[in-house]
Formats: structure tokens, C-alpha cells, sequence
């Protein structure tokens, strides 16, 4: 699974700028974290769903949690992916 990050910065911008356009002033930066973790975690649930529609669940799974290079693997990161396959398949 190739990650978001080009996409997320892109609409992490935009909802600045709509903030700033609409309320006058600029997402703090705590704001944009929780912003860019949330705008990652839903691009990786619509993934997980396509990865769905042709894998059964114990495959797509596997697919999710091999796609974490080993640089990056760290048990909390297996266990976001995990939870964010439950979510994506209903389970959650």
C-alpha cells in the first residue's frame, strides 16, 4: 500500500486554508496533526475497501501489514493498521 503522504499534505492545505478563509485564523499545529492523522487513516480505509473487492480478509490483512516497510514496523503502527482493517471491514 503506498502511502498518502503527497495527498494528505494537499488536503491538510486546503482545509488551512478554508479554516483561515473562514474563521480568520490558522490551524494550530496540534490541529494539523490530528487533521493529517485522521485524512491518512480514512485514505487507508478507502485502499483497504478496493483491496476488498478482490481478496478475501485474511488476505487483504496480510497485504495491509506487509506494506509497512521494516524501517517503519513498530507495534503501534501494526496495531493502527490492524484496527483500521477492522474498521474498513466492518468490524470495528
Amino acid at each position: 500500500m503506498p502511502h498518502h503522504h503527497h495527498l494528505t499534505d494537499q488536503i491538510v492545505s486546503r482545509a488551512a486554508e478554508v479554516v483561515m478563509a473562514e474563521r480568520g485564523r490558522a490551524l494550530s499545529a496540534a490541529e494539523r496533526a490530528r487533521l493529517r492523522g485522521a485524512v491518512e487513516s480514512e485514505l487507508i480505509v478507502a485502499e483497504i475497501r478496493e483491496l476488498m473487492r478482490d481478496h478475501p480478509p485474511a488476505t487483504v490483512r496480510e497485504i495491509v501489514l506487509s506494506s509497512i516497510p521494516p524501517e517503519e514496523w513498530t507495534p503501534a503502527i501494526g496495531d493502527k493498521m490492524r484496527r483500521l482493517c477492522d474498521e474498513a471491514m466492518g468490524c470495528a
